[in-house]
């Protein structure tokens, strides 16, 4: 005959089961905070979602980056900052992409990344976007991602009222910008050398024959050294400041650039009026001050995000 089961009592069974449901919560609760590597107010970031884009947006790009603890921590403060606070913010506030742009992006960010840093290997470059999992929409989202933030920034800065006061200010610190200057130049390797062409037109030689022999500006060939009547910002910032502070007719010393030394003669120079410029004038100061507009949006971010990293 069968054997009589010896009865379990019904409390010892609920408390078994109450030891079995606290492992597996136990259990789950460690296995989520092993894997989270920072918190913020409203979310976390987990070791997956942080080492993917790690190294998507810094060791694919710059495969030497520092793969240090102090290198990630900075980037995952940043990553919160703009992906998780900032975004979704900036979506809150109305800022509209144009999303017909995205494709392009796509395209154009892995075109570029495969020259500039696989030197052309686009075999290398998909390897690497392979090895850390990375798809065309994780670039789409980053590229729609970017839109939004600058959108953003635009917003904020478009926000500011400049006096006119502030703008005439600005106007005044930045005569640059709004200068035009007939110029000549000729621009040589080195210093000694420059000094030397400056000495043969103090002596008396015509300075487009000298420019043509001497200038490694591939255009003094045709032109004889002399660029026109243009505006200075469109030189690079050594070269326009000193256009602009050099006294009509008079040769300058050597004047270091990124594309060498360049002896510098100016024939006429102009400064349009404020008035006139008024408008380019809000547009120059705005575009100036989004530095510091975006400094305050990161630095209000940064308050009410409540980081915590865990790395």
């Amino acid at each position: 005959m069968f054997k009589k089961r010896k009865m379990i009592p019904l409390a010892s069974l609920f408390l078994a089961l109450i030891l079995v449901l606290s492992l597996f919560v136990w259990m789950g609760r460690s296995g989520t905070s092993q894997s989270v590597v920072a918190t913020y107010k409203g979310g976390e970031i987990t070791r997956d979602e942080f080492e993917k884009q790690f190294n998507f947006q810094r060791k694919l790009l710059v495969p030497t980056y520092p793969d240090t603890d102090e290198a990630k921590r900075e980037f995952l403060q940043e990553y919160i900052l703009l992906r998780k606070i900032i975004l979704p913010q900036a979506k809150a506030a109305g800022v509209k992409i144009d999303t017909s742009k995205i494709n392009g992006l796509v395209q154009q960010y892995k075109d570029q990344v495969t020259q500039l840093v696989y030197q052309g290997d686009k075999n290398a470059f998909e390897a690497k976007l392979k090895e850390y999992h990375i798809t065309d929409n994780d670039i789409r989202t980053l590229a729609e991602d970017d839109l939004y933030l600058q959108g953003y920034q635009d917003l904020k800065a478009n926000e500011l009222k400049p006096t006119d006061a502030d703008l005439k200010k600005f106007y005044e610190d930045h005569p640059v910008n709004f200068s035009t200057a007939d110029v000549y130049h000729i621009l040589v390797k080195s210093e000694e050398e420059a000094k030397k062409v400056k000495a043969r037109l103090l002596a008396g030689e015509d300075f487009a024959k000298v420019a043509k022999e001497v200038s490694i500006d591939p255009s003094a060939k045709d032109n004889g050294g002399h660029l026109g009547n243009a505006a200075l910002s469109n030189y690079v910032p050594e070269f326009a400041d000193a256009a602009l502070k050099l006294p009509i007719g008079q040769l300058s010393d050597p004047v270091k650039t990124q594309y060498g030394y360049h002896i510098i003669k100016v024939m006429k120079r102009d400064i349009q009026p404020f008035e006139k410029m008024k408008q380019q004038v809000r547009i120059l100061y705005i575009d100036n001050q989004k530095k510091a507009v975006w400094d305050k949006i990161m630095a209000q971010a940064k308050e009410q995000a409540n980081i915590k990293i865990q790395l």
